[in-house]
């Protein structure tokens, strides 16, 4: 069995006139929210063998802070120019290339692809706001199986404000 988490990154800072899409950064909210959240999946223990995210910095900042929290080596992080602004089909395609000796995999992205893969893998409208994390079982030793949601079970979801 697999787990695959799911996580849009936490809220940036539009402070700065002029500062390209890519480059924004978390601000207050989302660097302690990020941290939060790391909590969150220790708790549940969904420890990632392997992290994806977005090159964005708001990606990458995210990835970097959950995964300080939770003392995850950098070495299982990769960021992916590939992940930017990512539709679901291309994240679900990132996913299904992953190496089957992976057995829990993390992914921090944007809306709205984020929250359409959730949807899709769970079968019901998912939204994903801000640090969101959304965790799903996959009951197949491959990654490829995700291409029928019939080997997928959502196995939980959580937002810095509610934890379900």
């Amino acid at each position: 069995m697999k787990t695959l988490i799911l996580i849009r990154h936490a809220k940036s800072d539009w402070g700065t006139p002029g500062q390209a899409d890519r480059q924004r950064p978390l601000n207050m909210r989302g660097r302690h929210d990020a941290s939060r959240m790391a909590d969150v999946l220790l708790q549940r223990q969904w420890i990632p063998d392997l992290w994806l995210c977005s090159s964005a910095v708001r990606a990458e900042e995210t990835t970097m802070r959950m995964a300080e929290r939770m003392a995850l080596p950098w070495s299982k992080i990769k960021a992916l120019d590939e992940l930017y602004l990512a539709s679901s089909a291309t994240l679900l395609e990132q996913i299904a290339i992953t190496p089957d000796h992976i057995n829990t995999l993390a992914m921090t992205a944007h809306n709205p692809g984020i929250a359409e893969l959730a949807s899709d893998l769970s079968r019901v409208p998912v939204s994903m706001p801000t640090c969101a994390v959304v965790a799903f079982q996959l009951h197949h030793s491959q990654w490829s199986a995700l291409f029928d949601p019939a080997n997928v079970q959502p196995a939980g979801y959580a937002t810095p404000k509610h934890f379900g």
